[in-house]
């Protein structure tokens, strides 16, 4: 396990392409591997990358946890291809990827935001009084999903978007929240599910598509409010 704090200054990763991970392992492996990465206490983050992985695990059981917390009052961005928290494709594990955003502005250009995918928990949380504005990176608009289990598969996906105390705008072009996908109906043993929660109390947010509670398994999906 690992931990970096910040608490003062202006955070600076990347330059577009790189790969940034948190609590997160390539190898094939059982096992814990734990990741924390505050900064709370500085005063401005800027991310640019090509990927934002936390809790990734690529096959085998285990452990893996991944948390990024940014500034509490200062202002925070980040620019990805893609932004994934908690994705196990095959295998199963345990553990929480978790983005908390602070009560200052947030500002994410993603082309896909995966907020749970496949065998995984992930969150995303804001301080009360804070504002996410999200956009597409390569393109106008994001995708974004939201307790996405897209493999044939037994286990579940949760994942939970609570922004709530919060202003949200969002440009999309997907919204998909809880979703499970099973290619054939032939093995009713395999279950599984994909749910996931949206909540914000204010803002504006435009979608071209919006899926709730979808898959050809069992699926399960909070309203998205307001």
């Amino acid at each position: 396990s690992a931990n970096l704090t910040v608490n003062g200054g202006d955070v600076v990763i990347g330059t577009g392409t790189e790969t940034f991970n948190i609590g997160s392992r390539s190898a094939v492996t059982s096992g814990s591997t734990l990741g924390t990465v505050d900064f709370s206490g500085a005063a401005s983050v800027s991310i640019d990358v090509a990927q934002l992985g936390l809790a990734q695990i690529p096959t085998a059981s285990g452990t893996t946890a991944g948390t990024l917390i940014l500034p509490t009052t200062g202002a925070a961005t980040i620019n990805a291809t893609v932004i994934s928290l908690g994705d196990i494709p095959s295998s199963s594990g345990s553990g929480l990827a978790s983005l908390q955003l602070g009560g200052g502005t947030t500002d994410i250009a993603v082309d896909h935001f995966y907020v749970s995918r496949r065998k995984k928990s992930g969150e995303v949380t804001i301080e009360a009084g804070g504002e996410l504005n999200l956009v597409g990176r390569s393109v106008a608009e994001a995708n974004l999903y939201i307790g996405y289990n897209d493999v044939h598969t037994a286990g579940e996906t949760t994942g939970a978007m609570d922004l709530a105390g919060s202003t949200f705008n969002a440009e999309l072009d997907n919204l998909i929240v809880g979703y499970h996908y099973r290619p054939s109906v032939s093995n009713e043993t395999v279950r599984g599910s994909g749910t996931g929660v949206l909540t914000f109390d204010a803002g504006a947010v435009s979608a071209n598509s919006v899926v709730v509670g979808s898959g050809q398994c069992v699926h399960r999906a909070a309203a998205v409010s307001p």
